[in-house]
């Protein structure tokens, strides 16, 4: 082989090695990156843990001082608004993971008169039977709960579930027709479904 010819193989091996070099480096910048080097977003974190199924107890359910000087509720169903009119409240202590209370109007035996209940079941949800009288929460206006000043209620009036533990809570329901009943009677719906029926509130 002449040097001539030498010298043109070596121009030539030179070239193709300098293009299958560029050729890897070009299928390597092309490559996708990772979800990481893009800056995902990081995973959702996860939903909060519902309370666990279980009953509870009534520890105490009383006029509160509060009575006939705040206003929290009205007599509509739905958000828990004031209408103007001082409330009825009433101190009501609880132990266990509450997700409903009823507060209901009885005569002067204690017993359920069916003139007024109150709650935090709103809309199409049915009530117990036990309780009031009444067939929806649509039929019956929202009973305002708070907690340390705290209102519990959500935006439509229902009662966001308790955690388990000890609970004193104030309720607040608006009066009937301007009238103060002889009496309340209490009740809490737990989250394992069972309705605890306590003591009743003298109010004359």
């Amino acid at each position: 082989m002449t040097r001539a010819a030498l010298g043109t193989r070596q121009v030539v091996l030179g070239l193709t090695v300098f293009a299958l070099v560029a050729c890897g480096g070009a299928a390597r910048s092309s490559a996708p990156s990772s979800p990481a080097a893009e800056g995902a977003p990081a995973p959702e974190e996860p939903a909060p843990t519902p309370p666990p199924k279980m009953s509870g107890t009534i520890r105490y359910f009383e006029v509160s001082p509060e009575s006939l000087k705040a206003d929290h509720a009205g007599l509509a169903d739905g958000p828990a608004l004031a209408d103007g009119a001082p409330d009825v409240a009433l101190a009501l202590g609880l132990e266990g993971p509450a997700d409903a209370i009823f507060v209901s109007s009885t005569d002067a035996r204690g017993e359920p008169n069916g003139e007024q209940t109150a709650d935090t079941i709103v809309g199409l949800e049915a009530l117990p039977e036990t309780v009031g009288g009444f067939a929806l929460g649509k039929h019956t206006p929202t009973l305002a709960v708070l907690e340390g000043g705290r209102l519990l209620n959500t935006k439509d009036g229902a009662l966001r579930p308790l955690p388990p533990g000890k609970h004193d809570l104030v309720v607040y329901l608006g009066k009937l027709d301007g009238r103060v009943p002889e009496g309340l009677r209490v009740a809490v719906r737990f989250t394992d479904g069972s309705v605890v029926k306590g003591p009743v509130a003298k109010l004359r």
